[in-house]
């Protein structure tokens, strides 16, 4: 969690003071009075928590900033991506399935695929459209594009991918198989 600023009302004077909430990094958290007001003002115990101190906190600041937990997007590790697009059928490159309250963001996808000689390799983008999930793109990758490393940008025109079910496949023409290498970096949220 990132440092957050709540605001307190003064007993005394009635005035909103700030105090910081911060992540100490090891699996506790300090408040300091960073107006007026001092910790101490608030509460008669330590400054550090742990525990359900910290969710009651967290919830607590989450609440007066608007914030959902729940809604809030987990950065998942890179993923790189070794395989081959065959003929016939598809391949797939990523496949982030329908969850219950998931919702994925693709922040980056790269691909560069072998020389295909005279055919094509087709990259092909799935989203839901009406709760179906269809292909709603392709990209060829040729013999004059093949060693590029191409990017969301090239391939679909779009900077990031965002939905509640996502899939990228890859696909020969004919021949093949040929070799795809890239790396994909993705966030999701889950209730």
């Amino acid at each position: 969690m990132a440092d957050r600023t709540l605001y307190v009302k003064d007993r005394q004077s009635g005035v909103l003071q700030p105090l910081k909430l911060h992540d100490n990094g090891d699996g506790t958290y300090s408040l300091s009075g960073t107006g007026t007001l001092s910790v101490t003002d608030i509460l008669s115990d330590s400054t550090s928590f742990k525990g359900a101190d910290v969710a009651a906190i967290k919830a607590a600041v989450d609440l007066i900033a608007g914030l959902d937990s729940t809604k809030v997007l987990a950065e998942q590790a890179d993923t790189p991506v070794t395989m081959t697009a065959a003929n016939p059928g598809e391949t797939n490159v990523l496949n982030l399935t329908a969850a219950a309250s998931t919702r994925y963001l693709i922040r980056s996808l790269r691909l560069k695929c072998a020389d295909p000689g005279a055919n094509t390799v087709t990259v092909r983008l799935y989203e839901l459209v009406n709760d179906v999930l269809t292909a709603v793109a392709d990209f060829a990758i040729d013999a004059t594009n093949f060693a590029n490393h191409h990017s969301l940008m090239d391939m679909f025109g779009l900077t990031h991918l965002a939905g509640d079910q996502l899939r990228v496949t890859v696909g020969a023409s004919a021949g093949g198989p040929y070799a795809i290498t890239g790396q994909y970096s993705y966030a999701k949220t889950s209730a």
